[in-house]
């Protein structure tokens, strides 16, 4: 019975969160779009140059910046209850991904 309730606290909780997620992505999105048809704007005009080579470097350093060192990851103990919390948040979030529009 305990773990029903944590599966139905988790349902609104996803609900919420992937609605919310839905909704800030869409307005990234956005954004993103508005900063590039800006930055094309502004190179077209000639105000702003575009350099690959830099481009290259910066995807080096964050490239060479992400490898790992080789450490094992440990997974945490995870308890049955919230286990099924996250089951339940987990069928809201895809309920609000995909149902609600």
């Amino acid at each position: 019975m305990e773990l029903l309730l944590y599966f139905a606290m988790g349902l609104p909780s996803g609900v919420a969160g992937g609605y919310a997620a839905k909704v800030m992505f869409k307005i990234f999105l956005v954004a993103v779009g508005f900063v590039v048809l800006v930055d094309l704007a502004l190179w077209y005009l000639g105000i702003i140059s575009f350099h690959p080579e830099v481009l290259n470097e910066m995807v080096a350093g964050f490239v060479s910046g992400a490898k790992s060192d080789g450490k094992t990851i440990t997974v945490p103990k995870v308890s049955a209850g919230f286990a099924a919390f996250l089951a339940g948040f987990a069928m809201g979030a895809y309920i609000a991904y995909k149902k609600i529009k």
